[in-house]
């Protein structure tokens, strides 16, 4: 299964880390056969495209991954 984190703004980054530590082990644990790839989202996206969350990031979030897991954003 395909993965996209977005770990997003604050204390997202931080919580991201954790949360794919956790699920990392239990992926290698149960051999659960998760593959994480992380896009751009928040404050690094609207500082580079002008937008916290580019259309391109979730069409690929729709079609190319089976979930998201994504990290706290600012408002």
């Amino acid at each position: 299964m395909r993965i996209m984190t977005l770990p997003c703004d604050g204390i997202g980054p931080e919580i991201m880390a954790a949360t794919l530590e956790v699920v990392e082990a239990a992926n290698g644990r149960f051999d659960l056969g998760l593959i994480f790839e992380e896009e751009e989202s928040g404050f690094t996206s609207l500082e580079k495209h002008g937008i916290t969350l580019r259309e391109a990031v979730l069409d690929r979030a729709r079609n190319d991954f089976d979930g998201v897991i994504l990290g706290t954003q600012s408002h």
